[in-house]
């Protein structure tokens, strides 16, 4: 028997069972479905609303050749709300604690390898960890 199984998957599993009342996969999906995946990915949101702040009060605005080594005018350093919620979203998001996990148990469910069932972290894993 082989299956591969995603993150996705889970959630859809972990929802179904909390609809059935098991209360411990309700509070499983909300920790998955709001502070690992929710809060990352309004935290690179943030990030790229920051950017994308950036690039627009550094451009065209009267700043001929900011880019290049011919500006000589003053920059305005303007506090940007984006990264300051940015770094709030990185302190809620649980993507780290949820990389550690996936190890962990993947690590710990090597010795039902003896009896034919092995359990292994494909490469999402490492795209996690490299979102992280």
């Amino acid at each position: 028997l082989k299956s591969d199984v995603s993150v996705l998957h889970c959630i859809g599993a972990v929802a179904g069972w909390a609809a059935e009342g098991e209360a411990t996969s309700m509070l499983a999906g909300i920790m998955w479905v709001v502070f690992v995946l929710g809060f990352s990915i309004a935290d690179v949101l943030m990030l790229v609303l920051s950017a994308w702040r950036l690039c627009l009060q550094s451009g065209a605005d009267s700043r001929d050749g900011l880019l290049t080594s011919t500006y000589t005018g003053p920059l305005k350093a303007t506090p940007c709300p984006f990264l300051a919620t940015s770094k709030m979203l990185k302190k809620l998001a649980m993507l780290d604690v949820a990389i550690v996990g996936l190890y962990l148990v993947t690590y710990c469910m090597e010795i039902y390898k003896k009896i034919g069932i092995v359990v292994s972290a494909r490469g999402g894993i490492a795209v996690l960890f490299g979102a992280e």
